[in-house]
């Protein structure tokens, strides 16, 4: 009984008793059961990806905006060393076009009014004589109504390359989803079923609509109608004894029911 004691008082006590179970035991697999699947390594988002790419795009079209930019400064400081006679407001068009190309409508609008501004300084910097501000302002708003009509010309033309490039894609996978039947067909001249590739015979109808998207709604032509009918009325003829039984009974069924 003391011995009973003890070991009770040896199983309460916190220094006695069972060794605890370590982490290792307790994660490790019993051998009668399944070990899980490892979970799948985390996969990037596709909105991530999409973000991604979208702020990249607006890089570039902020780096193509920023050069088209330099280059009109570069080209107003040419323009101010030339002599008075030369003109040289060709040359704006090149940086307002690429801008509009590459970056898009607001970007070429942004750098048409800034070749115009620059054009404008180059102009009140490079001639000496005395110029009537309304001529001069004349001269600007054509300046700035050329430079914005290229830049509308060179976004619109990309906005319809894009389109038609879309439209063309579009197409290709319409056509790469349209199912086509290609070949010779092997068919039966008495029964006109199809053999597939297996070797089975099939009804036409269920081969092509297997093969294809078609869908059959079954009818009766004019000239098979004409030959049916023609048909049923020989059978009538060739046999009236039939037909008069038959029509005795029908009048026997109408009395019996009155």
């Amino acid at each position: 009984m003391r011995e009973s004691e003890r070991n009770s008082a040896g199983e309460g006590s916190p220094g006695v008793g069972p060794p605890p179970r370590s982490e290792a035991s307790t994660l490790s697999p019993s051998p009668g059961r399944a070990v899980p699947p490892p979970l799948p390594a985390s996969v990037p988002a596709k909105d991530g990806q999409a973000g991604g790419a979208q702020r990249s795009s607006c890089r570039a079209r902020l780096l193509v905006t920023l050069a088209c930019l330099a280059s009109v400064l570069a080209i107003g400081a040419v323009d101010y060393g030339v002599v008075e006679q030369l003109e040289f407001h060709l040359f704006y068009f090149l940086p307002i076009a690429l801008a509009a190309w590459s970056a898009g409508w607001v970007q070429g609008y942004a750098v048409a009014a800034a070749a115009a501004a620059v054009w404008l300084g180059s102009d009140l910097l490079s001639r000496h004589e005395a110029v009537f501000w309304s001529y001069r302002s004349w001269n600007t708003i054509l300046e700035l109504a050329s430079f914005l009509i290229i830049a509308y010309a060179a976004a619109r033309l990309r906005d319809d390359l894009d389109e038609q490039k879309r439209l063309a894609g579009e197409l290709k996978d319409a056509l790469n989803q349209v199912k086509q039947l290609k070949g010779l067909l092997p068919i039966c001249a008495w029964c006109k079923r199809v053999r597939d590739d297996q070797g089975y015979w099939h009804q036409v109808e269920a081969y092509v609509s297997d093969h294809t998207d078609a869908v059959f709604s079954h009818g009766m032509c004019p000239e098979c109608q004409e030959r049916e009918m023609a048909q049923m009325e020989q059978r009538r003829q060739a046999s009236p004894g039939k037909t008069r039984r038959s029509r005795a009974r029908g009048a026997l069924g109408e009395d019996v029911s009155r």
